[in-house]
């Protein structure tokens, strides 16, 4: 037991620098704010759980202090708040956040520690301006450390290797203050794929394709959107979804020439797979989605998608197409909070997957 405590130690001293959770943004803004828990006035519950994989470190590691970071704001100056009371716990938990349950002592584990009680806690001011986004300045010093990563792994046992914290917000007085919270991702989206002269609409000239485009913030349990420009105006059009740009077209590997009788075409996807039809506005725009399930494993998954449009002028076969467009599912990350509002020792809160405070665990 000694070895492993020594171990344990040298472990933390050599530990990574980077102690911002998630560790993905460190040092980048988290997209979207939150008044949830500090912008209320009354006790709050408000507990977080963060998968293994949002951690910049690993275990064992000694945690003695949770730090929150406030939320930019544009830059915008922030009034001190003070007089809260708040007690911690914390704890890894076999749990993931994809599957937090709204019931708080669920989404613990075996090693919960009260690690701060009745914290009297100082919301800080900050000037307006600076540099985005704000350092973790709220800063709640643990009266009893935690070791993460201590917990005894048995065979046949899930690995407690989440992380839960638990704020019991007793009192607070009213006043807004905003934490930064990430919510919004960033997909890779690129074109793919061939669209040639005279593979252009009739009401076009020529070099003027038609074309298609996917929204940039795809997560799963939100929609994903496809937008269409150079349409007939009040044209129909149609969309081809399918999860590889691989496969062929009348024995032709794609991308593939439509027909003869459409020069210029390709069929950059698939044909027969999720198919969207929708109806161009007088401008000659249209726009079609889908909603991804909640599910942690779609995330790095590929859309390709590509745009049909009947055009009877364009050419003999009276269709053309556009290049394809793909884009990557880049969240939510493996976060979530659940939150009681009125109750700092409330039993069930509300669940929110894919959100959480941005926080330093030095």
């Amino acid at each position: 037991m000694a070895l492993r405590w020594i171990l344990a130690s040298c472990l933390v001293a050599s530990g990574a620098a980077q102690t911002i959770v998630p560790e993905s943004l460190a040092g980048v803004e988290g997209g979207s704010a939150s008044s949830i828990p500090f912008g209320l006035s009354g006790p709050v519950r408000y507990q977080m759980l963060f998968d293994a994989d949002q951690l910049p470190f690993d275990g064992p590691r000694l945690l003695t202090e949770l730090r929150i970071r406030p939320d930019w704001d544009n830059g915008a100056a922030i009034a001190a708040k003070q007089f809260l009371r708040v007690d911690v716990d914390i704890s890894t938990t076999a749990r993931r956040a994809e599957n937090v349950s709204g019931t708080f002592d669920e989404n613990h584990g075996l090693d919960r520690t009260r690690v701060a009680a009745f914290h009297q806690l100082v919301l800080p001011a900050l000037p307006a301006g600076g540099p985005a986004p704000h350092a973790a300045v709220i800063s709640i010093p643990f009266d009893t450390p935690f070791w993460y990563g201590m917990l005894p792994f048995r065979p046949g046992e899930q690995v407690a290797e989440n992380l839960c914290i638990d704020l019991q917000i007793v009192s607070q007085p009213s006043g807004p203050y905003r934490i930064d919270s990430p919510f919004t991702c960033d997909s890779q989206v690129t074109h793919f794929g061939l669209v040639d002269n005279p593979c252009h609409p009739s009401h076009t000239g020529p070099d003027v394709f038609l074309e298609i485009d996917s929204s940039d913030d795809v997560r799963a349990g939100s929609n994903i959107t496809w937008s269409v420009h150079n349409c007939a105006p009040l044209g129909p059009f149609w969309i081809i979804v399918a999860a590889t740009a691989n496969g062929n077209w009348l024995g032709t590997p794609l991308p593939a020439p439509l027909f003869d009788s459409a020069p210029g075409c390709y069929v950059n996807v698939p044909l027969g797979a999720l198919i969207l039809s929708g109806t161009a506005d007088a401008s000659g725009d249209g726009e079609k989605l889908i909603t991804l399930p909640s599910n942690r494993q779609l995330v790095g998954q590929t859309f390709h998608a590509q745009a049909f449009m009947l055009d009877l002028a364009a050419n003999a076969f009276g269709y053309v197409t556009s290049m394809g467009v793909r884009s990557t599912v880049c969240g939510p990350l493996g976060i979530a909070r659940v939150f009681r509002l009125g109750a700092a020792t409330g039993t069930t809160g509300t669940v929110t997957f894919g959100s959480a405070p941005v926080i330093e665990l030095p």
